[in-house]
């Protein structure tokens, strides 16, 4: 689970750090132009937003406001326009975070895809770090002027005199967004909850213990998870064959999985065994992990993890099931639980 639920959480909290690294080009803007972050949100609360379409156009008009301002008091009008408008831009890779989050949330059954949202999160991380020590070098080698810091000064201390504290400001507006952060993890963990869980969302009826799986079920499941099951092939249809009523076979990337139904359940048994039989005489490795338990509601299940494989096989009542998977991946034993084959 947690492997599963780390990426998601990840790609929300890079957005955090992501506007915690690129702050700093916002802030040399601020400072190369004299304005204080109370100052400036004093100007912005006198530029409506409004709502809807207009919204969008009160944002703009809002930033273009403010650029103005900052251009009319700075004394390098050119490198105040860089910082401001390299701000901007540098916040582009939070919000990719939290697209990231999304996708993984829907992505959440998927390893090889929740990989991929891991893989472009690090890559997120390793731009910010360079982004904040960017801004390190950046205050070293372009110290402000004396006269710009005094005006600075000037301003904090009236503005503490006032009752206005930028500082403070800032720490409301940051408990406000971690807030709706908050609220946006819920919502990506809830998704990813349901698409894990809730056989009602994709039309899948959901198996219990005490229930035994069937062929329509099953190839609905195995739809659902995006395994290809027409003309697939079976390696096992040839035992008991007389008493084979239904099998479905699915593959995606290196996994399949295979369900057959008989007649009754001694000759599932039967099957199992010999299944069994020759899944263990093919991991010679000393390194391999081989495990038999119990189902619920009846059964047997095999296990065993050899070369990088796991391979399952399992009967309860009149149904088999042989499948395998990369060992990494844990998308098999989500299936399993799906169709309820649960171990006591």
């Amino acid at each position: 689970m947690f492997a599963s639920v780390f990426p998601i959480v990840f790609s929300v909290l890079l957005f955090l750090i992501n506007l915690f690294c690129s702050f700093w080009l916002f802030r040399e803007a601020l400072r190369l132009s004299g304005v204080t972050f109370g100052e400036l949100l004093f100007l912005a609360g006198e530029s409506p937003l409004g709502t809807g379409h207009a919204a969008r156009r009160g944002m703009e008009r809002r930033k273009r406001f403010i650029l103005a301002y900052l251009l009319e008091t700075s004394p390098d009008p050119l490198k105040t326009k860089k910082l401001f408008y390299g701000y901007c831009y540098s916040t582009i890779p939070g919000f990719l975070a939290l697209a990231l989050g999304g996708y993984g949330a829907y992505a959440f059954q998927n390893p090889e895809k929740r990989n991929i949202v891991l893989v472009c999160n690090v890559l997120l991380l390793v731009f910010n770090i360079a982004l904040a020590c960017a801004g390190k070098i950046y205050r070293k080698r372009n110290p402000l002027d004396r006269k710009t810091e005094e005006i600075l000064e000037q301003k904090r201390r009236e503005e503490a005199a006032g009752g206005i504290s930028g500082a403070k400001a800032a720490i409301v507006y940051t408990i406000i967004g971690c807030f709706f952060l908050g609220v946006l993890l819920f919502f990506y963990l809830g998704a990813a909850g349901i698409l894990q869980s809730s056989g009602e969302a994709s039309g899948v009826p959901q198996i219990s213990a005490a229930e035994t799986a069937d062929f329509y079920t099953v190839h609905s499941v195995l739809s659902k998870r995006g395994f290809e099951t027409a003309n697939i092939p079976t390696t096992y249809w040839t035992l008991d064959e007389d008493k084979l009523v239904n099998v479905v076979s699915g593959r995606k990337d290196d996994m399949a999985f295979e369900f057959y139904e008989y007649t009754d359940g001694d000759t599932t048994e039967t099957v199992f065994n010999r299944i069994v039989s020759d899944v263990s005489g093919e991991g010679d490795s000393d390194g391999g992990k081989k495990q038999e338990s119990a189902l619920e509601g009846g059964g047997k299940i095999y296990t065993t993890t050899d070369k990088g494989t796991f391979t399952v096989v399992l009967y309860k009542e009149n149904t088999v099931v042989y499948a395998h998977s990369p060992e990494k991946s844990d998308e098999i034993q989500s299936v399993l639980a799906e169709l309820g084959y649960k171990t006591l």
